[in-house]
């Protein structure tokens, strides 16, 4: 297996730095070192949507809180009904009258038979309030229990929401992490653009003073030494726009890792090892993947409700049950894109491996131009132009090369990606 190691250069920024610099957490007298482990831990703090995957996590939990209070409360004990129980029997009303011995003969007959009557008015209206406190009683239980149906269902789903929400934050870590190694290492290939921009640049200024004096030895045309300070002035609006796209880039990502401007930043090297080998695979267990598990605690969530209302609520166990056939058609149609992504990682390493073999290849050819050129040249038998032009070929063609290392580079990123359960889909 044939490897080589590149080291891309340090790249030293400074932001309108005044007598001090600050440290990446604001500290004074630090300057920013920037590396793979410093940027992802700087991104792990600031990037808002690690803030907002937080946020999430913590309203989940809250609602959760709330749920499991409403279940607290549902579950209590229904007091049971209070029999009624008014006077039925001759010896509860004689004890409401004290003087009844008192009373003539007469008087006690009247009062027996008022006592009987009343007796069994009070009995009737014994049952009958006795009959709607039990009826009311079982009204109760039966509202509990359809409340106690419904704050479980709520329970679980609240459950699995948190759960995702989870899932979500990890998975949201991951991407932050990469999206920022990947901004970092855009403004080191916008750097090697302006680089090669710039060499452009002065090679086409050399061309232009070049044709003006062939113009005034009559060897050249005025036609031609316009056409040399138009492609001048091209050249230098590209590399205007680059230095645009370069300073935007830098404040996205000083931005993102919350560092100010009165920092300065140091990019430490950059080492890029590249494998050539057409046969690598990328080997991902698809079940670590965070959309998979997601999907994975959706089914999960929806078999138990289905399970557990099954005998309870046959029409929300139902509807749990469409949701956890559609999840599982949608669990197999992620599988497929997971798959495909898989196959095209392979494709794409395998294109890079050929492109950078390219480019070094013609690096290589153009330093042994170069070298012939230069032993040449110190005999008189090549012009100057034309060493100035293969010095120029050389120096483009190291610049994209490294660009060429650092988009591997960030493929590695890639597939370390998806090894920590995040696979980017098209």
């Amino acid at each position: 297996m044939k490897m080589f190691r590149a080291y891309l250069p340090v790249i030293c920024l400074f932001f309108l730095c005044g007598a001090w610099t600050a440290s990446a957490d604001g500290g004074e007298g630090q300057t920013v070192i920037l590396n793979r482990e410093t940027i992802r831990e700087l991104a792990l703090k600031n990037y808002l949507d690690i803030q907002l995957a937080q946020l999430n996590v913590k309203a989940s939990q809250t609602e959760l809180n709330y749920v499991y209070s409403k279940q607290d409360e549902a579950n209590k004990a229904i007091t049971g009904p209070t029999a009624s129980r008014l006077p039925v029997t001759a010896e509860e009303f004689l004890a409401q009258i004290p003087e009844y011995d008192k009373l003539s003969d007469e008087q006690k007959v009247e009062i027996d038979q008022a006592i009987r009557i009343q007796g069994m008015i009070n009995e009737s209206f014994n049952q009958f309030i006795n009959a709607q406190n039990s009826e009311q009683y079982r009204a109760l239980l039966r509202e509990q229990s359809l409340n106690l149906v419904s704050l479980n269902d709520n329970v679980r789903s609240v459950i699995s929401k948190s759960n995702l929400a989870k899932l979500e934050l990890d998975k949201t870590k991951q991407l932050v992490g990469y999206y920022a190694i990947q901004q970092y290492t855009r403004i080191l290939s916008a750097k090697n653009n302006i680089a090669s921009l710039e060499l452009e640049a002065d090679h086409l200024i050399q061309n232009v003073e070049d044709t003006r004096h062939l113009l005034k030895l009559g060897l050249a045309s005025q036609a031609e030494l316009s056409e040399a300070q138009s492609s001048r002035e091209d050249k230098q609006a590209e590399l205007e726009q680059m230095k645009t796209q370069y300073n935007a880039l830098v404040h996205a990502f000083t931005a993102n890792l919350g560092i100010s401007k009165d920092q300065t930043l140091l990019f430490q090297l950059l080492e890029v090892d590249v494998s050539r080998d057409d046969r690598s695979t990328v080997s991902i267990h698809l079940d670590d993947n965070y959309d998979l598990r997601k999907i994975n605690e959706e089914i999960r969530s929806a078999r138990a409700s289905y399970d557990e209302l099954l005998t309870k609520d046959r029409y929300l166990a139902d509807f749990h049950l469409s949701t956890w056939y559609r999840k599982n058609d949608e669990k197999e149609l992620l599988r497929k894109q997971l798959d495909r992504a898989m196959k095209q990682m392979e494709y794409e390493e395998q294109s890079l491996h050929q492109k950078i073999g390219h480019l070094e290849k013609k690096f290589n050819e153009n330093l042994q131009l170069q070298r012939d050129r230069i032993r040449l040249a110190e005999t008189g038998q090549v012009a100057h132009k034309q060493l100035e032009d293969i010095n120029l070929a050389v120096n483009l063609m190291r610049f994209q090369l490294d660009n060429a290392k650092l988009e591997y580079y960030m493929f590695q990123e890639k597939k370390q990606l998806a090894l920590n359960g995040v696979v980017l889909l098209d």
